[in-house]
Parts: C-alpha cells; sequence; structure tokens
C-alpha cells in the first residue's frame, strides 16, 4: 500500500531534521511544524473563462491552536493542465516566523521513477550551499536523488529548478513549470518517514513517489558545531509567502 497520509498537494512548513538545525530544532517544535493539522475554512469552485477554478484554505493548528492559514488555488484547462497559486498566512500571535520551508508535497505512484529537471545539479544543494551545484538540464532516477547519510535526514534538494519532469516506464509524464524558481527533492520515503528514522537501516522503500515543492527554503548553516544560517539565507514569514507553478500530465 501507498503511504499516502494526505491526498493532494498539502502544505509543508518542516523538513527532516538536519544535523544543521540544532539551533532551530525547538523552536519549530514548539510551533508544531511537524504536526501541523489542517482544516478547511473555504472551499469554492466555478467555471471562469472556460476553465475550472477551484479556491481552498485551511487554517494550520497544533493543539488545538492556529498559528498559520494556507491558500491554494487550482486553474484547470479543458486539457487538463493545473495553474497552481498558493500562499501562507501567520496567524498565532506566537507562532513561528523562521521556518525551515514553505512549499507544498505531492504523492505519486512509485512508477513514477524517472527525473529529468533544469537546475543546479547533479550534487545536491541548498540557497547557502549551492556554488558547486551548476544550473543544468540533468537526469536520475529517484533512487539516486537520496543522499545516504549516517543519520537520515533532510536530503537530495535542487535550487533555481525552472522545471521538472516525472517519467514512469510506459514515458507517462508529469511535468511541473515553476512561475520564478522552485526547490525540490524526490524520494521513495515520505519525509515523515524519515523524521522518524534513526538509522538508514529503518527506512524500507513504500509504494510511493514523494515530491517537495519548494517555493522557500531557509538556508542550513553550520550549527552542529558553529553558527547558525546567516540572515540573507533565512525564512520570514512575518508578512506571508506565495508562490507559484504549473502542473501538466501527459500520457505516453
Amino acid at each position: 500500500m501507498t503511504p499516502k497520509e494526505e491526498i493532494g498537494f498539502n502544505a509543508n512548513l518542516y523538513r527532516a531534521l538536519i544535523d544543521n538545525d540544532a539551533a532551530m530544532r525547538d523552536k519549530w517544535a514548539e510551533s508544531g511544524l511537524n504536526k501541523l493539522k489542517k482544516t478547511l475554512r473555504s472551499f469554492d469552485a466555478h467555471i471562469e473563462d472556460g476553465e475550472i477554478l477551484v479556491e481552498v484554505s485551511y487554517d494550520l493548528k497544533f493543539n488545538r491552536r492556529q498559528y498559520y492559514r494556507h491558500h491554494i488555488s487550482y486553474l484547470i484547462s479543458s486539457l487538463g493542465a493545473m495553474e497552481i497559486n498558493t500562499s501562507l498566512e501567520v496567524t498565532g500571535e506566537d507562532a513561528c516566523t523562521d521556518l525551515p520551508r514553505f512549499g507544498v508535497t505531492l504523492e505519486l505512484d512509485k512508477a513514477f521513477d524517472h527525473v529529468t529537471y533544469y537546475g543546479r545539479g547533479d550534487s545536491e544543494n541548498m540557497p547557502d550551499f549551492k556554488a558547486q551545484s551548476p544550473v543544468g538540464i540533468y537526469s536520475a532516477d529517484v533512487d539516486e536523488m537520496y543522499e545516504m547519510y549516517v543519520y537520515p535526514q533532510e536530503s537530495g534538494m535542487h535550487c533555481d529548478t525552472k522545471w521538472i519532469q516525472l517519467a514512469d516506464d510506459e514515458n507517462n509524464l508529469v511535468r511541473i513549470y515553476a512561475d520564478d524558481a522552485l526547490s525540490f527533492s524526490v524520494h521513495h520515503f515520505t519525509q515523515n518517514m524519515i523524521d522518524k528514522a534513526q538509522h538508514q537501516e529503518d527506512l524500507k522503500k513504500t509504494d510511493t513517489t514523494f515530491l517537495t515543492l519548494d517555493g522557500f527554503t531557509r538556508g542550513i548553516g553550520s550549527s552542529s558545531c558553529g553558527p547558525d544560517t546567516r540572515e540573507e539565507y533565512r525564512l520570514n514569514a512575518k508578512e506571508g509567502l506565495a508562490f507559484g507553478f504549473t502542473v501538466i500530465p501527459l500520457k505516453g
């Protein structure tokens, strides 16, 4: 069975903790970034100029306290292309605003195993650690996108990405085009599985291709043994965050 926790695109404010998140892990835990529950706030769907527009808002809560509000809209064409715009608003007075990321996750069938992208590669990279990864077109299988650190943690991120393509063996495709630029990772494990694992042996591949798409990503700094992330690479959500992308499915 696939370990889909929820269906569709879900807000993602967390990452599987990395060694260098030592300075922030307690603050992120206080806002429950890895345990946020979404509650539907509003839903609307109507036809607009021959296309379907779906708009959804959720309250994101931890321990029954509301910290954030997530809005996502889907403009769906007659050919199946989806223009997606998503935004985050901080609503709790004591909510953490220095977030590890703001993005969305999507689970696909594990058959979507072949990745091609135009972004930074082919080695993993982060906003403050990317000079070694030039922008170009790269291809890999999903297993090759995961870095085997001794302690399981966030890995395989690729910044400054303009488009991503996931394909199965029958050449069925999902293409994603960034409005600006995205960071992404893709694994056969969910983020939650990686975050809970204590050893690489704890991770078992499952029937999923777990995709993270980030409009905003915090740098990694060096707080495992030194200073936290430099100010210009931190993510401040105080005034809200928003980004967009387009998804195009193609049948082989």
